[in-house]
């Protein structure tokens, strides 16, 4: 359902293709001007599509200067012949929404883990002891220690 919404706000946004041809080449050319340009133009859109996937106000504002940040240095990948302007910065919006997600998950679920080994805490005390629902200790528990049989059938160093 959010990508049908982004799709049809896409072809609001992107009458003028044109323009946003231009404005992609003079930011390959490092014209910062082109890139405020660019932000002033999508950054409702793109901010609204990274807090559908984060939830939260502030990760989704800092992930939003991520990814200005990152058109800004990856601007000469950026391909005319595989797609629209629009297409490349929501693709490139939501994997680092996504990134930025699953780095907090394994994050999390690393702290848990580290606890529960450490400190010696029963999923119940790490529950009360950092406000964290018990069924959301138990998930971030399983899904850890799941990751971490992965990692050693793999013969990955920790």
């Amino acid at each position: 359902m959010l990508f049908f919404i982004l799709s049809t706000i896409g072809k609001f946004l992107t009458k003028d293709e044109e323009r946003d041809r231009t404005i992609m080449a003079r930011i390959k050319a490092r014209d910062a001007a082109a890139l405020t340009e660019l932000y002033d133009h999508y950054h409702r859109l793109l901010f609204g599509l990274i807090l559908t996937i984060l939830k939260k106000r502030e990760e989704a504002e800092d992930t939003l200067q991520e990814v200005f940040t990152k058109i800004w240095e990856k601007a000469e990948q950026f391909d005319l012949e595989r797609g629209t302007v629009y297409t490349w910065i929501v693709s490139l919006t939501r994997n680092k929404s996504i990134d930025r997600l699953c780095s907090k998950v394994y994050k999390e679920q690393k702290k848990v883990i580290q606890v529960a080994y450490f400190n010696g805490m029963t999923q119940s005390e790490i529950s009360e002891e950092y406000n964290i629902p018990l069924g959301t200790v138990k998930t971030r528990m399983r899904d850890g220690m799941i990751k971490l049989r992965e990692l050693l059938a793999k013969g990955v160093e920790l």
